[in-house]
């Protein structure tokens, strides 16, 4: 008797040490993202004059774009991931689906490539090895596993915008007179900035859920078994960045008499084009906070290990 329970116990033991380090065999991912991309900024939006980048009434939705990636995990721990992306994606802004009036006589557009290099680290909190027995049955709940993330990424971009029948770079423009001194315009003084950048950082933080949908296991002569893992699933992720120009768009309207003389006629157009120059304030947009943009994702990861048999 006392045997056989030593033996019995002994084979729980070896199985849940087995078990727990299952996730080793789909250490290595492959990865494949596309999906939708939203930017949240000074244009568009809802009907607040100025935009929050942490309220969804500030997303400009009907300018939703796309984009898509190829990535690389690594599984550190049984609970946490490494994963690096490289993503395109496609933003734009109008200020003609904003439903504020101030907003709308703006009259501002833009539209931006995006170039995203991505570092972030994969928390699961249910699952991660696609396991949840312990908490709920059947076969189908098994395969599913959820994670936040958080991160950093640098990124690429160059906001333009329509002007006769073109699209031009507005960065060269100086719209807001980058490079300029602070100067006075209707009792405001504005601030002398430098001309921005095209390469910014931005904080990553996002939700995610995987389901697998194949797992095999092949053997091959001198003990080579090789494990491939098929999953599927969908994430959000947002980016809050560290500039205030993804859209060309910051503080306050330089005097476009100064624009004009300093920096040509393109330049004082594209900085105001307020259908009623006589509404809306000085101020061309929100400097309180940076600009950002978020991605709706569907996901493919691939794994394929290579493993050989103790002799």
């Amino acid at each position: 008797m006392n045997k056989q329970l030593l033996i019995t116990l002994f084979i729980i033991l070896f199985s849940i040490f087995a078990y727990s380090q299952s996730w080793k065999k789909e250490r290595y991912s492959f990865l494949f993202t596309t999906g939708t991309s939203h930017y949240i900024g000074d244009l568009g939006g809802g009907e607040k004059e100025s935009y929050n980048p942490f309220d969804i009434r500030s997303i400009d939705f009907p300018s939703t774009k796309y984009n898509i990636g190829l990535g690389y995990s690594y599984r550190l721990f049984k609970k946490i991931s490494l994963k690096y992306q490289f993503r395109y994606a496609s933003l734009t802004g109008f200020d003609s689906n904003s439903k504020n009036a101030i907003n709308l006589n703006r009259n501002l557009h833009f539209k931006s490539n995006i170039f995203e290099n991505s570092l972030e680290m994969m928390f699961y909190f249910i699952g991660g090895k696609h396991q949840l027995s312990s908490v709920l049955s059947g076969n189908f709940m098994k395969q599913i596993s959820a994670y936040f993330l958080i991160g950093t990424g640098a990124f690429y971009y160059n906001p333009k915008a329509e002007y006769d029948g073109n699209w031009i770079e507005l960065r060269p423009l100086k719209t807001e007179g980058q490079g300029l001194p602070a100067t006075v315009n209707n009792g405001f003084t504005t601030k002398t900035t430098e001309k921005y950048e095209k390469f910014a950082m931005s904080l990553n933080l996002g939700l995610g859920a995987e389901y697998r949908i194949h797992n095999s296991r092949k053997s091959f002569g001198g003990g080579m078994i090789i494990h491939e893992f098929h999953i599927v699933g969908c994430e959000i992720s947002y980016r809050y960045t560290a500039t205030d120009y993804l859209d060309d768009v910051s503080s306050m309207y330089y005097p476009n008499d100064i624009l004009l003389s300093e920096y040509g006629e393109i330049s004082a157009e594209m900085s105001d084009r307020r259908i009623d120059k006589k509404i809306g304030t000085v101020h061309r947009g929100n400097n309180k906070f940076n600009d950002s943009y978020l991605f709706i994702n569907i996901t493919y990861r691939y794994s394929r290990q290579k493993r050989w048999l103790k002799t």
